[in-house]
């Protein structure tokens, strides 16, 4: 999805664009049907969205809540969360089971991975990491990776281009695109975490499919937005 001419929109209207991922506010026990609500995460992501404007513009980058959960409780969270009317970005996370008429009638445009030119570089937008180090002006924000204990985290490729902003969103709080690109493009940093990174392999099943999905998505637009005129 070419969301090029919607960040233009905002932009040039003094508006902001809001990064979400990897809020998981509402859990499944592993053992029992038991459904559990991170109210710390509801609480920050509240806050977080009690500051947009109909100016704005939400990109959330997937697994709003666990794959068990049951699409109703899903839905009232949604409407619970995310403001009226304002542009909205939902792109698959692996644990997104609700479909995708039901998201656009939430008001968000559904994908696996958004693109967009900005500023002379190109963004793409995505749940699971995707290599970009093929091309100079490319530079990919995504989530999934947001474990906060004292594990290793793995990357699944040299993440010089990559910004993983799940570790944060997870929490509830969220990054503004401006800022992203303010503060953190054109260093020469392994990662936008501190975090200790080693080379791994992506997991099976669903993070493989959205994995797939996505670098397909990106493939076959790429061209579009990198030789096409985006005025």
């Amino acid at each position: 999805m070419n969301i090029t001419d919607k960040i233009k929109k905002v932009r040039n209207n003094g508006g902001e664009v809001y990064i979400f991922s990897d809020l998981h506010i509402l859990k499944r026990d592993k053992t029992t049907p038991r459904i559990t609500k991170r109210w710390r995460v509801l609480e920050n992501a509240q806050e977080e969205m009690s500051k947009i404007t109909e100016k704005d513009m939400i990109i959330f980058l997937g697994d709003l809540v666990d794959d068990t959960i049951p699409d109703t409780r899903t839905v009232g969270l949604i409407r619970e969360l995310f403001p009226d009317n304002i542009d909205m970005v939902w792109v698959r996370g692996n644990n997104d089971m609700l479909a995708d008429n039901i998201l656009e009638l939430e008001g968000f445009s559904v994908c696996y991975a958004a693109l967009a030119k900005v500023d002379d570089r190109i963004f793409i937008f995505s749940h699971t990491s995707i290599e970009v180090d093929e091309f100079d002006n490319v530079y990919n924000i995504h989530g999934h990776m947001h474990r906060n204990d004292d594990s290793t985290m793995l990357y699944y490729h040299d993440p010089t281009r990559c910004i993983n902003v799940a570790p944060v969103c997870s929490l509830g709080k969220c990054y503004r695109l401006d800022w992203i690109i303010d503060m953190y493009i054109d260093i020469d940093y392994p990662s936008w975490m501190d975090n200790e990174w080693e080379d791994g392999k992506e997991k099976p099943g669903m993070s493989r499919f959205i994995k797939n999905m996505a670098v397909a998505e990106y493939n076959e637009i790429y061209e579009i937005i990198n030789g096409g005129d985006d005025e």
